[in-house]
């Protein structure tokens, strides 16, 4: 919030967040609602192992509070950009649980197959 503060933005356009497709009130928002705790297990995969300069904690916890707050397939979206940038090696257990997510949020091939490269 510093950082947005000090560029300008109202306490309220920072703390407020925008419902899940388009209300959070339609089937799909539903179905993302129920996807969340799985969203939220995987979100441990990310460790300290992995590289990067973002903060470990600080990008679990921005993903929890996405997934809780926002929308759980927001959330799974980034969590698979945050596997990459912190190159977090995938088991094909780990990998076949992101892949079937991805199917329950009506991805087609190519979202989480941008992480193949992490399975061992």
């Amino acid at each position: 919030m510093p950082l947005a503060r000090g560029r300008g933005a109202s306490t309220g356009s920072v703390t407020t967040y925008p419902a899940c497709v388009p209300d959070g009130a339609s089937p799909a928002a539903a179905e993302h609602r129920r996807l969340t705790a799985q969203v939220l297990d995987l979100v441990e995969l990310l460790d300290q192992d992995g590289r990067g300069d973002t903060p470990l904690d600080a990008t679990r916890a921005a993903l929890r509070r996405c997934a809780t707050t926002v929308c759980a397939e927001l959330a799974f979206r980034f969590l698979v950009g945050a596997l990459m940038r912190f190159a977090v090696r995938l088991s094909p257990a780990h990998y076949g649980r992101l892949e079937r997510l991805g199917t329950a949020f009506g991805y087609g091939p190519h979202v989480v197959d941008a992480a193949a490269f992490l399975v061992d």
